[in-house]
């Protein structure tokens, strides 16, 4: 089960709807590479995660952004 504090973004692929789970607050930017292989969310936890979009597998995670600009 999810917490309050987790957020869910689910994105649209080829292959069917991924819901990817690991922010533990808002999720304020989502943006895809020119490819679409990839997803890079930006939440106020301070996090940016990069996503796998075929899987929904968790590729990256960076830590320390101040702002939510991807």
């Amino acid at each position: 089960d999810l917490n309050l504090g987790q957020r869910l973004l689910a994105a649209q692929n080829a292959i069917g709807t991924h819901i990817y789970i690991g922010h533990q607050k808002w999720v304020w930017d989502a943006s895809f590479s020119c490819d679409s292989d990839y997803l890079i969310t930006g939440s106020t936890d301070t996090l940016a995660m990069i996503w796998f979009t075929e899987t929904g597998d968790l590729v990256r995670t960076l830590k320390g952004h101040k702002k939510g600009n991807i």
